[in-house]
């Protein structure tokens, strides 16, 4: 596995689609975003939030759904009116977690909605040491979220 993404990495063609699973396309270039030192782009994040959709569904356990990152400019700019059909053919209320992963200017973070938890409250969490991690700590956050698990990760280069 290593040696693949070794070489999607070095790949000589950034354009080259990788995945095109959950009707987006992964390429070379969105791949190259996991690097050291490197910001996640949204197709980078959007990918990542329906591999979780996908496992909560896989493996039982709570109920994920994620919006996403176009979702919350969307309704600021439109209101309800401009983003009601993006849960067309599910009931939204049968989840127990929403992520809505939020890219503010320079910097990703995750709202998370648990239904059944009427609360509002800031989470002590891991921080990042750097001005680039921000999105893979948005991702990990909904890791643990959705695994029910508690946000207990470190940041550890090898």
């Amino acid at each position: 596995m290593e040696d693949e993404v070794h070489k999607a990495l070095s790949h000589s063609n950034p354009d080259e689609v990788l995945s095109s699973a959950f009707k987006q396309r992964i390429t070379c270039r969105d791949l190259q975003t996991l690097g050291h030192q490197k910001w996640l782009n949204d197709e980078v994040i959007n990918f990542y939030m329906n591999l979780l959709i996908t496992r909560s569904e896989q493996e039982g356990g709570l109920k994920v759904y994620a919006f996403n990152t176009f979702f919350f400019p969307k309704l600021c700019a439109g209101g309800y009116q401009a983003v009601r059909r993006w849960t067309k053919g599910m009931d939204i209320f049968e989840k127990d977690i929403i992520f809505v992963p939020l890219h503010l200017g320079v910097h990703w973070c995750l709202a998370v909605s648990e239904f059944g938890v009427v609360s509002c409250f800031k989470w002590e969490v891991p921080q990042q040491m750097n001005g680039s991690d921000c999105g893979v700590f948005a991702c990990k956050y909904a890791d643990y979220i959705a695994r029910d698990k508690p946000i207990n990760f470190t940041q550890v280069y090898y």
